[in-house]
């Protein structure tokens, strides 16, 4: 938080008050920036988690594919 606590503090309860506040500011803006963090890691995880089903659905054809193939030699190969 850029708020800066002008205040005119005649009692420590003032102060003390003022403090508090400050405080949870500054509690705040850690826990915003921690949650941008993670969302940021989210996003990200969910992209590799996307990119790796795409990456294991096109090696399941691919092998599906090396059966097929590999099928058909063994049947020429009994003949």
């Amino acid at each position: 938080m850029s708020e800066m606590f002008f205040v005119d503090v005649t009692e420590a309860a003032d102060v003390d008050k003022v403090m508090m506040e400050w405080c949870v500011c500054v509690q705040l803006a850690e826990a915003v920036a921690d949650n941008d963090d993670l969302t940021r890691q989210t996003a990200n995880l969910r992209r590799k988690l996307q990119r790796g089903g795409q990456d294991m659905a096109d090696l399941r054809l691919h092998l599906e594919e090396q059966v097929g193939r590999n099928a058909e030699l063994e049947k020429k190969q009994r003949k």
